[in-house]
């Protein structure tokens, strides 16, 4: 028996992530309205935005020595979460209008 619950948490909002990447990167493909575009990466935003929120639940410390590398953790995952916050939609259209199998980065440097 597994010691967690499958498919929760983090791990089901990274595959809904992934879902919104594969519909965003199908309406880009299907040269789709730009208001489907738009939407599209919204969503994807909002998926990611979750992915956070959950990660950083689940980082939480139990013990009082954890709490040095939950603070590093906590703090990359706010500088993220405030990247995708400000990051343009059609900036977001750009960076997985390319077609391949890895996600994408964003460049954090123009942010």
């Amino acid at each position: 028996m597994t010691a967690y619950i499958a498919r929760s948490g983090a791990a089901k909002k990274k595959n809904i992530f992934r879902q919104r990447v594969l519909e965003l990167r199908g309406e880009i493909g299907r040269e789709g309205p730009a208001h489907r575009l738009r939407r599209g990466a919204e969503r994807l935003r909002t998926a990611r935005l979750n992915v956070i929120r959950a990660l950083l639940a689940e980082s939480r410390p139990v013990r009082e020595e954890d709490e040095a590398a939950f603070a590093a953790t906590a703090a990359n995952l706010e500088r993220e979460r405030q990247l995708w916050e400000i990051v343009p939609v059609e900036e977001i259209i750009q960076i997985y209008a390319e077609t391949t199998e890895e996600l994408p980065r964003i460049d954090r440097k123009r942010w």
